[in-house]
């Protein structure tokens, strides 16, 4: 599998914001099928300490959202990596695809999971692990297979506003939706 799909829980919407939770899962949009993934917490303090900066409405937003949700931000059972050691990690995950060119990284909004991350890693002073021809987005799939399928009404497996239920949501989504337009092609 050469598609990673890449999710982010972030306190702010601007590409220096700190990123709280990352979650991504290799998945195959020809088949549907979900691979490996990748989830955990980076250290706020890093995240300071590298200059990103949170947004107060972010941050009110947050208290808004699940328990469940705001729990896995702060959970303790869920591996914890400063983030330089968290894009270390994801750059490791991102090699497993095997493309010389890096994996096809996908997220929900060309403007700001990707966006956020290759910030990151500039900030870091850490190569981006895929090319940038290689990034795709969910929104624009959505709308050009909506005259398609309507509206896909999934079944959200997991808690809202999680970095890996969300990525596994997403990919599941993509997938069907990339195999609509495909099969649509053939005919």
């Amino acid at each position: 599998m050469n598609h990673i799909m890449v999710d982010l829980e972030a306190l702010g919407i601007t590409p220096e914001c700190p990123i709280l939770t990352l979650g991504a899962v290799f998945f195959d949009p020809n088949t549907g099928n979900i691979g490996e993934d990748i989830y955990f917490r980076v250290d706020l303090q890093s995240n300071f300490e590298a200059g990103r900066k949170p947004d107060a409405g972010t941050v009110e937003w947050w208290f808004h959202q699940s328990p469940e949700a705001q729990y896995a931000l702060f959970d303790k059972n869920i591996t914890c990596y400063t983030l330089y050691d968290a894009l270390k990690a994801f750059t490791e995950f991102c090699h497993k695809c095997g493309m010389k060119s890096g994996p096809r990284i996908w997220s929900n909004g060309a403007t700001f999971d990707v966006v956020i991350l290759e910030n990151a890693y500039r900030t870091m002073g850490l190569d981006i692990p895929w090319r940038y021809t290689n990034v795709l987005d969910v929104r624009t799939i959505k709308a050009l297979a909506r005259p398609a399928i309507k509206m896909l009404d999934f079944e959200f497996d997991g808690t809202k506003h999680n970095a890996l239920s969300d990525a596994k949501h997403q990919a599941k989504y993509v997938s069907v939706m990339w195999q609509t337009i495909r099969s649509g092609l053939k005919n």
